[in-house]
């Protein structure tokens, strides 16, 4: 009877030294998988892509760029990226739209815009890429026209 729990004690302690060995082998493979895995992952920059259609329209077919120009310019509040939104007895709030931050002909705001940007007490934007300066300066490449 001693002789059979001896065997089973040394098959029992083979077991586990051989779960043990198991063990740290699943944990190192572990490691490597996740070390392999966060070496690749990187995200890439997003670059801005597109061509200017006016400027494009403007060389090929000036009239075209014309006619549509004129009627840009006659429609009702066509240039009104600031605008002032008032109610008697409360102090004017301002709504200034359509801002890219990647294109350089908004990235400086008009003068009636910086007026009252310096003036206000709150400033609400829809995006955090306005707080990171590199971010927002960073120019759009274009595609040729």
């Amino acid at each position: 009877m001693k002789r059979v729990i001896a065997i089973a004690d040394r098959a029992a302690l083979a077991s586990l030294k051989l779960l043990v060995a198991l063990n740290a082998l699943f944990f190192l493979s572990f490691l490597i998988v996740l070390l392999l895995a966060a070496g690749k992952a990187h995200a890439d920059v997003p670059v801005c892509t597109g061509a200017d259609l006016l400027s494009a329209l403007q060389k090929d077919d000036p009239a075209t760029y014309a006619r549509i120009e004129a009627q840009a310019a006659a429609t009702l509040n066509g240039k009104g990226l600031l605008w002032k939104l008032e109610k008697s007895g409360e102090k004017p709030s301002f709504l200034f739209g359509t801002m890219h931050m990647t294109d350089p002909r908004v990235t400086a705001l008009p003068p009636a815009a910086k007026r009252a940007y310096d003036a206000a007490g709150t400033i609400i934007i829809e995006t955090t890429d306005v707080l990171d300066k590199q971010k927002m300066m960073r120019p759009c490449s274009r595609s040729p026209s």
